[in-house]
């Protein structure tokens, strides 16, 4: 009986090292980038979007996209921490088969705006940190940038993942200026 008695505390520590309720630290996502800013680079301009604090500070700022009608412009996109001075756009390089940009365009422009994703990662899988940008009509809208990262689910190149790194909205106005 003595021995029993030894023995149940070392049991217990067993199985609470068991405990199928707590998580392995390799099934979860990984950890989410910090991106203070994104940089759209279309047809030779530049448009930023920064939180110079990152989230829960203050409110970002960002340019509006000023665009000719009925043109296709070659563009980019790039993330920024400049808390720490990081280039995240070269680590989305080096693990494209994990990241895609998505892009939502909304408003008045949606109807006549197009955007076609030029780069692929090794799965022939679009990347989107290069693109085209074909206008419509003279209107105005938004364009939303979403970097998806895929940790758990593998990336199929058309559905978004639950996990996203960023997500930021520029305002568009197509016209002549």
């Amino acid at each position: 009986m003595k021995k029993l008695l030894y023995l149940l505390p070392v049991a217990m520590l067993v199985l609470a090292g068991c405990d199928s309720e707590e998580p392995d630290a390799d099934d979860g996502p990984g950890e989410q980038e910090l991106i203070t800013q994104v940089r759209l680079s279309v047809g030779g301009q530049t448009f930023t979007w920064t939180d110079a604090d990152g989230p829960g500070g203050g409110e970002p700022v960002f340019d509006t996209i000023r665009l000719a009608p009925n043109t296709a412009f070659p563009a980019t996109v790039e993330f920024f921490n400049t808390i720490d001075d990081e280039d995240v756009t070269e680590e989305i390089r080096e693990e494209d088969e994990e990241h895609q940009v998505f892009f939502t365009i909304g408003g008045d422009i949606a109807g006549s705006t197009k955007i076609t994703v030029t780069d692929a990662d090794e799965n022939g899988l679009p990347i989107g940190l290069s693109f085209e940008m074909e206008t419509g009509r003279a209107t105005n809208g938004t364009l939303t940038v979403t970097l998806s990262h895929y940790d758990d689910a593998p990336k199929d190149g058309v559905t978004r993942s639950d996990e996203t790194d960023i997500e930021v909205t520029y305002p568009v106005e197509v016209g002549v200026f």
